[in-house]
């Protein structure tokens, strides 16, 4: 059937600019999870948007089945906000009626009416929590006849939902997509995990889910139930004024040091940085967890890499993999 909001139709110059205003913005937008613009036209003081949404059905009348599904349908839409967010641009009006499903289960975020440029803050959470109230809501209009494990994980869910209202978008979608793959008795996807040296710091490296970049905050105090999978106590430990921090499983190779970026622009702070070897995935920490939490996405996947050193470059360090047929240097910027 042809959705709801495949056509929207303005009668006068305010809203034809309004219109023309967010055709243009869903054509910066345009990436998978966003629903696409099919045409606009204008003629004076009338307009005509037709979005690419027909067959979509509105959240509400295509339910998840279980906290499972729900999951992976948060980390989608939170996984979209995120870049609509990293592009510079705050929704503004999200709730289950800006949510469409395709015919295969894959949200949609439309609704972008009143959706504009910026990066104010609490405009941002705002639409954090916007999505959080539409997930939760949805949870709260699932089945109640379920078993004792589906009640579990519902309650597992809503623990991560309630800590989503203090992240950003792409940490909920990191969050919630390790609590998925829990539910389905699946460690995540290449975690390399880290619990803290004298319960005094947390590092973690890891691909980040469906290509996120996300840094995740997670207070120490806090049980380790759901974000994130258990992490290997004998993994590496690294020292950084004054402070210990646990990185990463047995067998990864962890190094701290100035890197130097790939144009030569310069170097900051010192940051850890780890290698799989097991993968040839090498990742770069952002900074320091300050009894949180800190996810990264690896920077490179380099074959056969064995080791991970540091070069000397000027006053930095060049981060370099170490293969049989020689050093590999690691792109940073």
């Amino acid at each position: 059937m042809s959705g709801q909001h495949s056509i929207r139709r303005a009668e006068d110059a305010t809203a034809a600019d309004a219109l023309e205003a967010e055709a243009a913005l869903l054509t910066r937008l345009h990436f998978p999870g966003i629903v696409a613009v099919a045409g606009f036209e204008r003629s004076g003081d009338r307009a005509e948007l037709r979005y690419t949404d027909d067959g979509h059905r509105a959240l509400a009348d295509r339910p998840a089945t279980g906290a499972g599904e729900l999951c992976d349908l948060g980390a989608a839409l939170a996984r979209t906000l995120g870049e609509v967010h990293r592009a510079g641009v705050v929704h503004r009006s999200i709730s289950g009626e800006s949510v469409i499903v395709d015919l295969h289960g894959r949200p949609l975020l439309t609704g972008f009416a009143t959706a504009h440029a910026s990066t104010d803050h609490a405009l941002v959470r705002q639409d954090v929590e916007a999505l959080v109230d539409v997930l939760e809501g949805h949870l709260r209009g699932l089945p109640g006849d379920v078993d004792s494990t589906e009640q579990r994980r519902r309650r597992r869910f809503r623990r991560v939902c309630g800590r989503g209202r203090s992240l950003d978008a792409n940490a909920l979608a990191v969050h919630l997509a390790e609590l998925g793959a829990s539910f389905a008795g699946e460690r995540p996807a290449e975690t390399a995990q880290s619990v803290p040296s004298a319960a005094t710091r947390i590092a973690v490296a890891a691909v980040a889910v469906a290509s996120v970049v996300a840094v995740v905050l997670l207070r120490s105090g806090d049980p380790v139930v759901a974000p994130v999978a258990p992490v290997d106590p004998t993994g590496p430990v690294v020292e950084h004024d004054g402070d210990r921090y646990q990185v990463g499983r047995p067998g990864d190779i962890v190094v701290v040091g100035r890197w130097s970026t790939t144009s030569g622009s310069g170097c900051g702070a010192p940051t850890a940085a780890l290698l799989r070897p097991a993968t040839g995935a090498v990742y770069v920490f952002s900074g320091w967890a300050d009894t949180e939490l800190l996810v990264a996405e690896p920077v490179t996947v380099v074959d056969g890499a064995s080791d991970l050193q540091g070069t000397p470059v000027d006053d930095c360090s060049r981060l370099v993999a170490v293969t049989p047929d020689g050093v590999v240097p690691v792109p940073l910027g």
